[in-house]
């Protein structure tokens, strides 16, 4: 029963991973993924970062899912109060028994615009920034036909799929690629203590094909994405800041919801923004809301990070907390980051948005 419970675990995950993006649990590590207008909206001159994800080891030890995602983007100063920025995205995933995998490589630009300088109240310097953004991509995607079987691949006799038997659903083509466009939008808000920022992004705003059987049409699905993020500067010795984020993501029929905090510890009882512990929590919801299914918690993520001056790295996992717990042991997916600032570009004289 475990056995056969694995198989229809793996081919489920396969079959999702035909009609959906990839997900992460760490969203400030992949800006590019949840808003081009994210894009060059670092505390630098230019950032570079990288993201390695494994998942259900536990479910399929032999058969991967992996993904890894690397970006790269800068942003100049045309004015105190206009700043644009450029930068590339790229993931390789890696998914199931069909070796199913998907290249991505995006281009995106934004434009960051200071809307006011100082709170009337009380002259405290706060600045409100509107950011727009807007991608364009390639993907490829391709998987291996030995591993396929279909309906009329059956054999009565043994009881078994045979893919020596000819089947009439012959994929001729097993690779198949398409360009995508995207767009994003958000508001940042921040002082000398307390920041936010909220955000919409529309992806594969074209729906671009993903079919590898030239009688069907199979469109990509757009995914819709709200997102929010709040943090709290105490000015304390010990503790140096407070956070918490949301991401919501629609791609019909899924919704997905990552929520997640974490507190921020000063290395060496400083409150210099330059080393810093971090340790959070959070958890995602997911399920189909055009059928009435249920939307459950889908995993319990606790993450660990640390800040060392313009480098991060950081760690979570997975906890799987959801029905597929019976096979997969809890057992998610872990997740490594690293974010790696380079050049001084927020300062007295050039003000703009920081978002991680």
């Amino acid at each position: 029963m475990k056995n056969i419970n694995l198989v229809i675990i793996i081919l489920l995950i396969s079959q999702l991973g035909l009609g959906q993006d990839i997900h992460f649990s760490q969203p400030t590590a992949t800006p590019h993924v949840i808003n081009p207008a994210f894009t060059g909206a670092g505390n630098a001159q230019f950032s570079l970062g990288g993201t390695y994800r494994n998942q259900w080891r536990s479910v399929s030890p032999t058969k991967t899912f992996e993904t890894k995602n690397v970006f790269f983007d800068g942003r100049y100063c045309m004015k105190n109060n206009f700043v644009i920025g450029g930068g590339i995205n790229f993931y390789h995933d890696q998914a199931g028994i069909t070796n199913f995998i998907t290249n991505h490589i995006q281009l995106s630009g934004s434009a960051h615009i200071k809307l006011n300088y100082r709170n009337k109240i009380n002259s405290r310097k706060q600045y409100t920034f509107l950011g727009l953004g807007f991608g364009a991509g390639w993907a490829q995607k391709r998987l291996n036909r030995s591993a396929l079987t279909f309906n009329d691949q059956f054999n009565t006799l043994t009881g078994n799929f045979d893919n020596n038997i000819p089947s009439s659903d012959m994929i001729t083509n097993p690779k198949h690629h398409d360009w995508d466009i995207g767009t994003g939008i958000f508001l940042w808000h921040g002082g000398k203590q307390l920041f936010f920022n909220a955000g919409f992004a529309l992806h594969h705003a074209r729906s671009p094909r993903q079919n590898f059987l030239p009688e069907e049409e199979v469109l990509l699905k757009k995914r819709m994405v709200l997102h929010g993020g709040l943090v709290w500067k105490t000015n304390n010795d010990i503790v140096k800041e407070i956070g918490g984020r949301t991401v919501l993501q629609y791609q019909a029929p899924y919704l997905s919801s990552l929520i997640s905090g974490d507190v921020g510890f000063n290395i060496g009882h400083s409150k210099s923004d330059k080393f810093s512990f971090h340790i959070g929590n959070g958890f995602r919801i997911s399920g189909q809301v055009e059928d009435n299914s249920p939307v459950l918690v889908d995993a319990i993520i606790p993450s660990v990070g640390l800040n060392l001056d313009n480098f991060r790295i950081s760690a979570s996992y997975d906890i799987n907390v959801s029905p597929l717990k019976k096979a997969s042991g809890t057992k998610g997916g872990f997740e490594l980051s690293i974010i790696q600032r380079f050049g001084e570009f927020c300062n007295s004289s050039v003000d703009c948005p920081k978002l991680f």
